[in-house]
């Protein structure tokens, strides 16, 4: 829902803008949830077993009663959004918008890929019974079959241009909110009891495999003691497979780590004004070839160094303001934290011409001038 949320924020500069969807416990976004100036409406699915799948016809039909837009702008390519909306658009004649920030097919083959074939099977029949959820493998193969029957499409990749033929909208920084001159470092430092002089890595985001996570606790292990670095991680949830992660970098870093969890959107911009860099270990999946993370976004605002790596179209969005090594090489990685480190001058330098370059093409001004123009455009031609 982030970028989804984030659009939102721009097109409420010069539109009414409400947030519409199913949800499993009619609870809001957690990072977005105490923002009064939006206005969301969900419907709770109500589904609690496989009998119930049923239930589904007239909570989407509850949905569609919700909207009240003149145009719907889809979030992700899935029965539940871009099929609802173009329910709606049957219905009330309204033109809709699909936007894709993922592969969604690719992170759902990306999954099965690692399965066995008899859990395999058991995936996809029980995915038939939870086409609700945005994890059902045929939510997201119905709704890619959907998108063509958008009036427009919008990405955030050139990967996702060239399979979907939409155009490329990039992620957005709210360059007010991520700007460096409003904080402190040192004082949050104290607030979080970190030690002024230790070199803060951050990453932020979800903790799945295809992040990279893992390879980034290897690489700080693999960073002498003498530079103090300490890798904090921002975006941590209670499910089980993080609470392993967790587990296993606690281990294997001991005080090098520290988890804070989900925090609220407005919260980000203070614990990334402590990094000494933003690091961005992206693996070469199905599930990231065409992904672009936010978060470098929010490192480059906040004018600090980024470390990534060459998936997708990061290389060219870090040229001259950022450093790129190979996925799924921790050495590589560990030797790229260790240079900028040890060459602040240059990292400070990487940083300014990060943020310059946020301003210019990622900010809401920039994002808000290529919305508008599509907006207006899909409105003529309703």
């Amino acid at each position: 829902m982030s970028r989804a949320y984030l659009f939102a924020k721009i097109l409420q500069r010069q539109y009414d803008v409400e947030i519409v969807g199913l949800s499993m416990e009619s609870t809001i976004w957690k990072p977005v949830a105490q923002d009064p100036t939006m206005v969301f409406k969900l419907v709770e699915v109500g589904i609690t077993s496989k009998k119930q799948i049923l239930n589904l016809i007239p909570r989407m039909n509850d949905l569609v009663k919700q909207i009240d837009g003149d145009i719907i702008y889809a979030s992700k390519p899935l029965l539940m959004t871009l099929g609802v909306g173009l329910y709606a658009h049957l219905l009330k004649s309204k033109p809709i918008i699909v936007d894709l920030d993922d592969w969604q097919m690719g992170i759902r083959a990306e999954k099965l890929k690692a399965m066995p074939e008899d859990q395999k099977r058991k995936e996809l029949f029980n995915s038939a019974f939870e086409v609700y959820k945005t994890s059902s493998y045929w939510n997201n193969y119905l709704g890619e079959k959907l998108i063509k029957f958008a009036d427009a499409i919008t990405v955030s990749s050139n990967f996702l241009k060239e399979k979907f033929n939409g155009e490329v909208i990039r992620h957005a920084v709210d360059t007010d909110l991520f700007n460096p001159e409003n904080f402190d470092p040192n004082a949050i430092k104290a607030q979080l009891g970190i030690e002024a002089d230790q070199k803060v890595l951050i990453f932020c985001g979800s903790l799945q495999i295809h992040k990279g996570i893992e390879d980034l606790i290897e690489a700080v292990s693999l960073i002498p003691e003498q530079m103090k670095v300490l890798l904090v991680v921002i975006g941590n949830d209670d499910g089980w497979g993080t609470q392993q992660l967790i587990k296993a970098a606690k281990e294997k870093l001991g005080d090098k780590f520290r988890p804070f969890g989900v925090q609220p959107f407005e919260k980000i911009p203070e614990f990334i004004a402590i990094a000494d860099i933003v690091v961005i270990p992206q693996r070469k999946t199905l599930a990231t070839v065409g992904q672009i993370p936010i978060k470098m976004f929010e490192g480059m605002a906040m004018a600090k160094p980024v470390v990534s790596t060459r998936v997708s179209d990061i290389p060219d969005i870090l040229e001259n303001c950022g450093t790129v090594v190979d996925p799924e090489n921790p050495v590589q990685l560990a030797v790229a934290i260790q240079d900028i480190l040890e060459h602040p001058e240059v990292a400070k330098q990487k940083g300014q011409e990060g943020r310059i370059k946020c301003l210019e093409n990622y900010s809401w001004d920039a994002v808000e001038k290529l919305l508008t123009n599509l907006i207006q455009k899909v409105g003529r031609s309703a």
